[in-house]
C-alpha cells in the first residue's frame, strides 16, 4: 500500500511539473516575435494605467500591453468593431507576427531610418517602430483611429518620435470620402472619390488627400522604410511617388497585397492588371526584389505579378541589408 501511495505521489508530482513547464513554454512563445501560433486562447492582456491627460478614445476602449519585444501599450478598438487587428491584439497581444518580426529587423538594420506608415489604422506598427527607436510619419485619415494613435503614442511617451498626418494618400491632391468595406472591420476603411461613395459618417465627408511626395517635409532622415496598407489603393498612391525615390534612400517597402490582388480581378477598380504590372516593373527597375513573406518566404517572379497569391509583399532594395 505504501509503495502504491508513493508511486501516486510521484506521478502527481511529475504531472504538475509538466503542467508548469507547458505554461512557461506557452508564455515564452507568445512573447517572442516570430513565434506565433493560431491559438484560440483568451489571454487577458495587462491593462494600461489611467492618465487623465491622455486623449480619450471613448469610455469602452481599454489600452493593452503587447507581447512583442520590446513591449508597448496599444489602444485597440473593441473586438466586435475591428475583428482582425484589434481582436488579435486583445487576444494574443500581437498582430501579423511575420510582418512584425521582419519590420522590426529592418528598423534595427537602419536605426536612423524613418518609417512611413501609410494606412496606420490604430498605429500598431507606428508605435512598434517608435518604441524600437525610429522616427515615424503615420498617415491615417479616419478620425477615430487617429485618436487611438495619439493615445497610444502619449501612453508610451513617444510624442517626439511620431508625426501624425490626418489625411488620405492618393495619386493627387483632392477631396475624398471614407468608406468601410466590412461592417465589423474598421481596418477595411478606404478613401474613395466623393462622387463614388457615401461618407462613412458626417464628420468624415471631404477628407483631404495628398500624395506620398507631399510627406517629404516631415521626413528628416535620409533613409526610409515604407509600410503601405490602404485597401487596394496602393497602385494609384505609388504612381506619383517620385521625389521620395530621388531624394531619399527607400530601403524596404512592406505592401499589403491581397486587396491589390483582388482589385486586379475586378472587385474594385483601384488597381487594374496593367497598373499592377506597371507598379511592379517600376519598382524592379528602381532596384527592388519582391518577396512573399506570408505564409512562407520566397522571392517572386516579376513577370508573374498578376499571379502572386501572397497577402503581403516585401520589396527589398538591392543595396539594403538582406533580411530574407
Amino acid at each position: 500500500m505504501d509503495i502504491r501511495k508513493n508511486l501516486n505521489r510521484q506521478i502527481y508530482f511529475i504531472a504538475a511539473v509538466f503542467f508548469i513547464l507547458g505554461y512557461i513554454l506557452r508564455f515564452i512563445q507568445v512573447t517572442q516575435i516570430g513565434s506565433f501560433g493560431d491559438s484560440n486562447s483568451q489571454i487577458k492582456r495587462p491593462m494600461a494605467p489611467c492618465d487623465p491627460e491622455l486623449p480619450r478614445p471613448g469610455p469602452k476602449i481599454a489600452c493593452v500591453l503587447t507581447y512583442t519585444k520590446p513591449q508597448f501599450f496599444i489602444c485597440p478598438y473593441e473586438r466586435e468593431e475591428d475583428i482582425h487587428v484589434s481582436r488579435w491584439l486583445r487576444r494574443e497581444g500581437i498582430w501579423d507576427g511575420m510582418r512584425t518580426g521582419y519590420l522590426k529587423s529592418t528598423l534595427e538594420n537602419y536605426p536612423e531610418s524613418t518609417l512611413i506608415d501609410i494606412g496606420a489604422h490604430i498605429g500598431y506598427f507606428t508605435v512598434l517602430a517608435a518604441t524600437v527607436g525610429n522616427p515615424v510619419v503615420a498617415v491615417e485619415p479616419y478620425d477615430r483611429s487617429v485618436t487611438l494613435i495619439r493615445r497610444s503614442v502619449a501612453l508610451n511617451h513617444l510624442n517626439g518620435k511620431v508625426s501624425i498626418i490626418t489625411k488620405a494618400i492618393s495619386a493627387n491632391r483632392t477631396k475624398m470620402n471614407l468608406s468601410q468595406g466590412d461592417s465589423n472591420d474598421l481596418g477595411s476603411i478606404r478613401a474613395i472619390p466623393v462622387n463614388e461613395a457615401k461618407q462613412l459618417d458626417k464628420s468624415e465627408s471631404g477628407i483631404e488627400a495628398i500624395t506620398i511626395d507631399d510627406l517629404m517635409p516631415f521626413i528628416k532622415s535620409k533613409e526610409v522604410i515604407i509600410k503601405i496598407s490602404i485597401e487596394g489603393h496602393e497602385c494609384t498612391a505609388m504612381q506619383t511617388a517620385i521625389k521620395i525615390f530621388q531624394e531619399k534612400i527607400v530601403r524596404y517597402i512592406f505592401m499589403e497585397w491581397h486587396v491589390v490582388r483582388d482589385t486586379m480581378f475586378g472587385i474594385n477598380p483601384d488597381c487594374p492588371t496593367d497598373m499592377a504590372r506597371e507598379l511592379v516593373s517600376r519598382l524592379h527597375h528602381l532596384g527592388y526584389t519582391p518577396y512573399e513573406y506570408l505564409p512562407r518566404i520566397k522571392p517572386l517572379a516579376i513577370d508573374r505579378a498578376t499571379e502572386w497569391s501572397a497577402s503581403g509583399i516585401l520589396f527589398q532594395h538591392k543595396n539594403s541589408v538582406q533580411i530574407l
